[in-house]
């Protein structure tokens, strides 16, 4: 099987879809999924991720972590995690496989929050680490070293952690940042830097890594916009390339008319730059996705993924 630089992984109708991405086209394009994984009809499928030789995938639902074959069949379950939290009825579970498929990494609430390592291939639960908390919403994301991985939870209200795990000798080894006011946004395509947002969404930031000290800060307020509208930046975003970030911010207009538009950003002076051209869509938090190879996902109006090129 191919491996791809970037997967992205979604659920559509009854299907896991896979979407690898290798060269940058020329042009804009509608990729194709490069995998597909059935799933049982009805369930409410959470945090779908695909193993990078798309041999299988994992998801949460109905209180479990479920990995299935190309052809749907149940290969392991783990029960126990997959619910949501009732406070907020987010999703408390979050999947993703390690980037050469051995490990799927776990996040789940259960009383408290945890942190599990799978063995891929038995479902096997190889180290559990306890997190400070009990927060919804959890995103991970694999570090390009293939050794660590970095997780963003919100907490509370407006409490927010971001973690970087690793195994050693079948323990997780657990670092947590001192932050507890950012939420995770994105890795640098080497992997050398983080991207965050404020809690209260009026600035982005990004970090040196590991260390976590921020090297740039943009305000919201340093794109010009009517305060009256309160401007605000959402997660839609991330790293472009190396050297180019793209932000989205939103507003209301109104109590009827919100706005949302996305900029480049030079992440080495934090220079904003011209406005990213979106085509009509379904804009919301997660219809932007950046690939850190100079190209970014969007979705149409059909809800189909589009690549586009700068």
């Amino acid at each position: 099987m191919p491996r791809f630089p970037r997967l992205i992984t979604r659920i559509e109708g009854e299907l896991i879809r896979a979407y690898g991405f290798a060269a940058p086209p020329s042009t804009t394009v509608t990729p194709e999924p490069v995998a597909a994984f059935p799933v049982p009809e009805g369930i409410e499928v959470e945090s779908p991720t695909v193993a990078p030789d798309l041999s299988r995938a994992a998801y949460a639902a109905s209180g479990a972590v479920v990995c299935v074959d190309r052809e749907g069949r149940t290969l392991w379950r783990l029960d126990g995690v997959g619910d949501r939290v009732p406070e907020s009825g987010l999703a408390a579970t979050s999947c993703v496989f390690s980037l050469d498929g051995t490990v799927v990494w776990i996040y789940t609430v259960d009383g408290v929050a945890l942190w599990i390592a799978v063995a891929a291939d038995t479902g096997t639960v190889v180290d559990r680490a306890v997190l400070d908390g009990a927060g919804a919403g959890g995103r991970q994301f694999v570090h390009p070293d293939g050794v660590h991985v970095l997780l963003g939870v919100a907490e509370e209200q407006s409490t927010l952690r971001v973690h970087r795990a690793r195994l050693e000798r079948r323990t997780i080894e657990l670092t947590t940042y001192p932050w507890d006011d950012r939420r995770l946004v994105d890795l640098s395509p080497a992997g050398d830097f983080l991207m965050t947002i404020h809690h209260d969404q009026r600035d982005v930031a990004f970090h040196s890594y590991p260390e976590g000290e921020v090297v740039i800060r943009v305000p919201a307020a340093s794109f010009g916009y009517d305060d009256n509208t309160y401007p605000a930046f959402i997660i839609d975003g991330g790293y472009l390339d190396s050297d180019t970030a793209i932000v989205t911010l939103a507003g209301d207009l109104d109590e009827t008319l919100e706005w949302e538009l996305s900029h480049y950003v030079d992440v080495r002076t934090g220079r904003n730059g011209e406005m990213v051209e979106r085509e009509p869509g379904p804009y919301r938090d997660g219809t932007l996705v950046p690939l850190g190879d100079g190209t970014w996902l969007s979705i149409d109006i059909d809800h189909r993924f589009r690549r586009n090129v700068r």
